[in-house]
């Protein structure tokens, strides 16, 4: 027993230590080849009223009413430069979003939770700053507008790393491989000096 416990410790160490290190590094370089983008921040975000002037159409008259929360909020002032523009649905239906100003669109994307969704448009850069942006489109077939303003901050876009989700996994994965490929290594290595101990006149 005292034998299998000082020949296993050492190993089990030196194992741990692979694992750990592969782990740390795996995910270190995963992190600096992600390469930067810029980040957006995430407005406040209220049911319309169909009685403000700050919303519009058909998909907000009184007899059409949709139940969807907009952010940036209609009628929402010193809006974040770096913004969103999203729509979350209790229920899903169709939002096709355009931006006045005309801003060139960097994606839009999806985002499901149990039964409702959250539609979000990444505007490419920065909204100018100071201007009343007017977000139009359709919602459920029906015509849907609304405003807000933006302040005069950020002044420079704000740069970030989006990792993915799975890097933990993946890393993990990475430093199981390498320390089961270093186990294996170590221990026929020890087999073989043991053959050729045990074969030594």
């Amino acid at each position: 027993m005292k034998l299998l416990r000082k020949t296993h410790l050492p190993l089990l160490f030196a194992a741990t230590i692979v694992f750990m290190v592969t782990l740390f590094l795996t995910h270190l370089a995963i992190t600096f080849a992600t390469p930067e983008q810029m980040g957006y921040s995430t407005p406040s975000s209220a049911l319309p009223n169909s009685s403000s002037p700050d919303v519009g159409g058909e998909a907000f008259a009184e007899d059409n009413w949709v139940g969807v929360f907009l952010g940036p909020a209609p009628g929402d002032t010193d809006v974040p430069r770096d913004t969103v523009i999203c729509v979350f649905e209790t229920r899903p239906v169709g939002v096709d979003l355009h931006l006045t100003p005309e801003t060139p669109v960097l994606r839009v994307t999806e985002e499901w939770d149990f039964l409702s969704v959250t539609k979000t448009m990444y505007p490419k850069g920065l909204l100018q700053p100071g201007t009343t942006y007017n977000v139009s489109g359709t919602i459920m077939g029906l015509s849907a507008w609304w405003t807000f303003k933006t302040g005069l901050e950020p002044a420079q876009p704000r740069m970030e790393r989006v990792l993915s989700p799975n890097i933990w996994w993946i890393a993990v994965g990475a430093a199981i491989l390498t320390t089961s490929a270093f186990t294996l290594a170590v221990t026929l290595r020890r087999k073989r000096n043991s053959e050729h101990l045990s074969e030594s006149p």
